[in-house]
Parts: structure tokens; C-alpha cells; sequence
């Protein structure tokens, strides 16, 4: 599991102020649950869970379970209800039925208020960047307030994988529904035919077999002859990260820093993020001890002063702003 990392902001005709998003979270979270569900872009966005916003600890220092860590600190659950809908059934079972009920992806948010600090999960499925901000912003009246997420950066390893000697794996996952290569790729011109091979066919072959998605991996064997990793870093670059039909693109290459294997998402890349392990509960008590865990004792509070880029925040009162 991935947490990305954003400063929060509600800002005033665009410009960033102190207001404490904390306010608006504990707005949000006294409604009933269909005033909580929003649409956004043709998608309902909706939060469902929450932590009480009192801080109380166990003897060991961490948080009680539902309740926070610090008392300006905010921990939902903000996610999105899916079109598709998966099927239920038994393994070793030919008997499949399609879920009955609205299928509602999640994305855990850790909101640390008094550092203008967002970690929230990355899923491929859940709310990103411009839905969140798109939904926050409908509980506040007034066109001239929005709330902005702005992503803490990273250096990019894309031009890592340029100069890498060994090119390991790429692994693409795309959506099938209504894909072209147009939806995915851009500027591909004389790499047509090759991504109509590698990428268009496999599509066309999970759609006839019922698959919402295709998986396409590209990898190297125990030949001793290496991917090309010219060829590779044009494939890459075409690709359009920020496309929704573009569920993850992986690549699994020697860095030529380090000489040790890794693994980059390009989904991701260039966003500063951190790996909170392989989880196997999904339950929100869980995860919400879990990001707490991961920022204040794996990461020890390391990005709190990040908003200070930002200063001076233009001083707003509480009452100026007016919550709907």
C-alpha cells in the first residue's frame, strides 16, 4: 500500500489560506450520509468513516482505536462509488452472481491540520487528486473558496530507467472499456503498429472474454540479451499517466546509482509517496492506526514544515467562511 502526500489549502480567489481544514472535515462528518455524497464529474464521491475528532492514547503512546492522535488531526475514509460492478461467487464454483449493492472504493486520509498536510492511500480505484478537491469544495459557499491539494514532489526516476543497463520487466495495466490507443498513448506516430500488437490486441481479446481490465508484461528472461532501454524510455514517455484508462505502468529496472533492482510506477513517479507494506485487513480502524503509525513513527512527523513554502498564509476567520 501507497500513501501520497499533498499540502491542503482552502484558499480565497486562489490564494492559500490559514482556515483550518479541520473545520471543514468535522462540517462534513456531522452530516447525514446522503448530504456526505457528492457528485463530482459524473462520479459520487462520498465519506463514510471517520475517527471522533478527540485525542486519546493508550499507555504506549498511540492512538485509542477511533479516536486521534493529535487534536488537530483528521482521519476519514473519502471514496467512490464504482460503475462496474464485480461478480461474486465460490472458488471451485462455475456459479457467479454480479454484486447487487453500489460497489464504494475508499481512500484512507490522514489530514494533519496544523501542518496543512494530506496522506492519503493510493488505490487505482478510489478518488484522486481533482475529485477530492472537487468534492471538499461543494461544503463551502461561495465560488470564490476552493480547496487545493498540492502534491509533494520527488526527483522523477524515469531517466534513471534511460541509462539503466538492465531493463527487467514492464508490467501495463489498462481499463477495456472504450480503450483506443489515443485514450493511453500520446505522440506514438511511428510506434503505432507495435503498440497495436503489444497493447490494442490483448485488449480487444480480454473484452471478448469479459475482463474489465488487461494486464500486458513485457519480461526479461534468462537470455543473457537486454530489453532495449532506448526503445523502453520511448514507450514510456508516450504514455499519458494521467489518463483514467490508465491503471498503473510499471517498471522493474537495475538503478544505475545504486546497482540494486527496483521497481517504479509511473502513476506515481515524480510524487513524493511512501510504502506502508503489504496490508492484509482493510477495516478502517486498522488502517487508521496504521497511517498514524507510519507518519509519526516510521517518518517521524518529517514532512510537517513542508507548508512553509507556502508562507505567509493570508489570515481568514473562522467566520468568514461560510460552510453549506
Amino acid at each position: 500500500m501507497k500513501a501520497l502526500y499533498f499540502n491542503v489549502f482552502i484558499c480565497k480567489n486562489g490564494e492559500k489560506t490559514d482556515y483550518p481544514i479541520s473545520k471543514l472535515i468535522d462540517h462534513i462528518n456531522n452530516k447525514q450520509a446522503k448530504d456526505r455524497t457528492k457528485e463530482v464529474d459524473g462520479k459520487f464521491i462520498f465519506l463514510s468513516k471517520h475517527r471522533f475528532p478527540e485525542m486519546k492514547r493508550k499507555d504506549n503512546g498511540m492512538a485509542m482505536d477511533g479516536y486521534e492522535y493529535e487534536v488537530g488531526n483528521r482521519t476519514v475514509w473519502i471514496g467512490k462509488f464504482l460503475e462496474d460492478k464485480p461478480f461474486a461467487g465460490e472458488i471451485g464454483s462455475e456459479q457467479l452472481e454480479e454484486i447487487s449493492g453500489d460497489v464504494y472504493q475508499p481512500n484512507t486520509c490522514l489530514f494533519i491540520c496544523e501542518a496543512h498536510l494530506l496522506l492519503m492511500e493510493f488505490t487505482n480505484l478510489g478518488p484522486k487528486k481533482n475529485a477530492l478537491e472537487g468534492y471538499l469544495s461543494q461544503f463551502i459557499e461561495g465560488d470564490e473558496y476552493t480547496v487545493k491539494l498540492v502534491p509533494l514532489i520527488k526527483e522523477k526516476m524515469l531517466s534513471l530507467v534511460k541509462a539503466s543497463e538492465s531493463i527487467k520487466e514492464i508490467v501495463i495495466t489498462v481499463k477495456n472499456d472504450d480503450f483506443s490507443l489515443n485514450s493511453v498513448f500520446k505522440e506514438y506516430g511511428e510506434h503505432k503498429t507495435l503498440l497495436e500488437k503489444a497493447v490494442e490486441s490483448p485488449v480487444k481479446a480480454g473484452k471478448e472474454m469479459g475482463a474489465n481490465e488487461t494486464t500486458i508484461v513485457f519480461k526479461k528472461g534468462k537470455m543473457r540479451k537486454n530489453m532495449s532501454s532506448d526503445m523502453v524510455s520511448k514507450i514510456l514517455e508516450m504514455i499519458n499517466i494521467k489518463s483514467d484508462y490508465l491503471v498503473s505502468a510499471k517498471v522493474t529496472f537495475l538503478n544505475p546509482k545504486t546497482q540494486e533492482k527496483e521497481t517504479i510506477n509511473l502513476k506515481l513517479d515524480g510524487l513524493y509517496n511512501t510504502d506502508l507494506g503489504e496490508i492484509k485487513s482493510n477495516g478502517f480502524d486498522f488502517l487508521a492506526n496504521k497511517f498514524t503509525e507510519h507518519y509519526y513513527d516510521t517518518h517521524k512527523r518529517n514532512k510537517n514544515t513542508e507548508y512553509h513554502r507556502f508562507l505567509p498564509l493570508e489570515n481568514i476567520s473562522i467566520d468568514e467562511i461560510k460552510l453549506k
